[in-house]
C-alpha cells in the first residue's frame, strides 16, 4: 500500500514582539479523507527548522557565506527530518491496518512524499530563489 505524505511548513511567532520564532514542519497522511485531514490529530509536527540569529553572525564572515551557512542548516535539518521516510520508502514497513470491514490485516506500507505546501518565504528557502512560485515548473524540491 502506498502511503502518500503531505508536508507543510510555516513560520510561527511565539512571543508578541516577534523576537522569537519557530519553523515547524507538519506531516499529514494523504490516505485520510479530506474531512479528517483538517482535524488536529491528523497533522503531526515532525520537527523544527532552526533559524539562526543574525546578531550571532561572526564578524569576519561575509554575507554570502552567512547565507550559504543558513541554507546548509536548512537542508541538513530537512534531511534529518525526512531520513526515516527516505529509509522506509525503499524497503516499506509492515503494519497492521483495519480494512473497510474492520478486520486487521498486515500490509506492507511504503511512505512517499507527494506534496510540499509552502508559503512564499518558505518556498524561497526550499527552492533557493526569491519569488519561487513565478515561472516554476514544480512546486518544491526535496
Amino acid at each position: 500500500m502506498i502511503a502518500p505524505i503531505f508536508l507543510g511548513q510555516d513560520d510561527t511567532t511565539i512571543d508578541g514582539n516577534g523576537r522569537r520564532s519557530l519553523k515547524p514542519m507538519y506531516m499529514t497522511c494523504g490516505n485520510l479523507r479530506v474531512q479528517k485531514r483538517n482535524q488536529k490529530w491528523a497533522n503531526t509536527c515532525v520537527g523544527y527548522i532552526p533559524k539562526p540569529n543574525k546578531n550571532h553572525r561572526p564578524s569576519n564572515m561575509s554575507k554570502e557565506q552567512w547565507k550559504r551557512d543558513k541554507r546548509q542548516m536548512f537542508h541538513d535539518a530537512m534531511a534529518e527530518m525526512l531520513a526515516p521516510v527516505r529509509q522506509f520508502s525503499k524497503t516499506g514497513v509492515w503494519m497492521q491496518l483495519r480494512g473497510r470491514d474492520g478486520a486487521l490485516r498486515t500490509v506492507l506500507v511504503v511512505p512517499t512524499v507527494v506534496i510540499g505546501s509552502y508559503d512564499q518565504p518558505e518556498a524561497a528557502a526550499v527552492v533557493g530563489k526569491l519569488d519561487a512560485y513565478r515561472m516554476m515548473h514544480m512546486m518544491c524540491t526535496m
